[in-house]
């Protein structure tokens, strides 16, 4: 009975349990799909400023945030993977334009695209990111930032969003664009990192 936990831990390694798209879960179990669907976390810590490594180009910040599935996740577990970084607030007209063009870039598959809701000190951030995930059919990562700790790691002052980061598979940025994009662009953009 004592070896059951260790047993489970290992099969769970092993098989790789641990869905990384919507399509690899279980569709036949409601609850399931709708955790993944509303892919709302709360950000771990502060994040550290983003700064230049030893090439002179500038590598980003690590984010830590655990996801709907309770599996801990991070920016720098995504080396190799092509990755959008969206800072945007729930007031923000211009991010509501954005959402679609967001989503449909994560529907390419060949885009991780992880939304960072900020600018908003009220406490219920997290429940109003979420209903606004929900109402909008958003299914990309979205971690809140309540303190905009990691908006200005990520060099924010005042109250300019949108904005995102291009990120190549080293980790570094390959572009920064202020003010709402198109699918085109944001595709444009990672069509010319390798």
């Amino acid at each position: 009975m004592r070896f059951i936990p260790a047993i489970l831990l290992f099969v769970f390694l092993y098989t790789g349990c641990v869905p990384d798209a919507v399509t690899d879960i279980n569709t036949n179990d409601p609850d399931t799909v709708l955790q993944y669907k509303n892919n709302i976390s709360a950000l771990y810590g502060k994040g550290s400023k983003i700064a230049k490594d030893n090439t002179g180009a500038y590598l980003v910040s690590n984010i830590i945030w655990k996801d709907s599935l309770g599996v801990t996740q991070s920016l720098d577990s995504l080396r190799g993977k092509k990755v959008l970084l969206n800072f945007w607030a729930i007031w923000c007209v211009p991010c509501e334009s954005e959402m679609k063009d967001l989503q449909a870039v994560a529907d390419t598959k060949d885009v991780t695209v992880i939304g960072i809701c900020t600018l908003d000190f009220k406490s219920s951030l997290f429940d109003r990111a979420k209903l606004y995930a929900e109402s909008r059919q958003l299914k990309f990562q979205m971690v809140t930032d309540p303190n905009s700790y990691l908006y200005a790691n990520y060099g924010g002052t005042g109250t300019e969003v949108p904005w995102s980061f291009a990120i190549d598979r080293s980790g570094h940025i390959a572009q920064k664009l202020i003010g709402a994009q198109t699918k085109d662009v944001f595709l444009s953009v990672f069509n010319r990192i390798p």
